[in-house]
């Protein structure tokens, strides 16, 4: 059928933005149930002890393995790339025991000492990658991604976008951050940083097994707060409230 074109041109540009009734709710679907949507930015920010790199690794594990995290139900396995500007190769090993961690070729992990680059963030491999395989991407930290001056809302703008734009493409983005020193502040740097997530979370250390996840930010569901216990064998189970902030 073909639309009259003159007709259409008469008909006012505004009058064809949907309604508000037309908007029908759509479903989550989750990489972690109630915790990691899929295809989304979220960031996890932490002070230095509050176990927020062991907590991303323990995701990436479960991710990667199509495993449960927690008591929270996990989805199919997919691939996991893992990037770490942080941390040492023999602490990420040390951690990889301590969680158990079987080897899988799903999980693939990008240090510093890895000698092959890793492509910018808003490189034309890691959107194709993003695009054509879905993966779960965990960058550790964000402080070490960018040049900018990370209390400059146009500069963080700039590097916050390249993450939401893997999102759109297909992949769940986890970046970590610091936590802002000042106890009110749950990041550290410009607002934009809170802005851009689609989900925002600060994980502190409640006793020496057990941390709190306390999401401040959702765009999807309702925030939620969640405890997760220490074990041996990594995070192995949750508490979850709702209605969190």
């Amino acid at each position: 059928m073909k639309v009259n074109r003159s007709v259409l041109a008469e008909i006012p540009w505004w009058s064809r933005v949907p309604t508000l009734a037309d908007i029908k709710h759509e479903p989550v679907n989750w990489l972690i149930k109630d915790f990691l949507p899929l295809a989304t930015f979220m960031l996890l920010v932490g002070k230095p002890g509050s176990y927020k790199s062991w907590l991303a690794l323990d995701l990436a594990r479960a991710a990667a393995l199509g495993q449960d995290f927690a008591q929270l139900r996990g989805s199919a396995a997919r691939e996991v790339l893992y990037i770490d500007r942080e941390n040492g190769s023999s602490l990420i090993a040390h951690r990889r025991e301590v969680l158990g961690i079987p080897e899988t070729p799903r999980l693939r992990y990008w240090g510093r000492w890895v000698s092959l680059p890793f492509p910018g963030i808003g490189s034309k491999e890691l959107i194709e990658f993003a695009e054509q395989v879905r993966p779960l991407i965990v960058f550790d930290s964000l402080v070490r991604f960018h040049e900018g001056n990370e209390n400059d809302n146009t500069e963080m703008a700039r590097v916050m976008d390249g993450f939401v734009g893997l999102a759109r493409k297909g992949a769940t983005v986890l970046v970590l951050h610091h936590a802002g020193k000042e106890s009110e502040k749950n990041f550290r740097g410009a607002s934009e940083i809170e802005a851009a997530p689609d989900i925002a979370c600060r994980v502190d250390r409640i006793s020496e097994r057990t941390i709190r996840v306390r999401q401040f930010k959702n765009r999807l569901t309702q925030e939620r707060s969640f405890e997760f216990v220490w074990t041996r064998f990594g995070f192995e189970s949750a508490i979850c409230e709702r209605g969190a902030a």
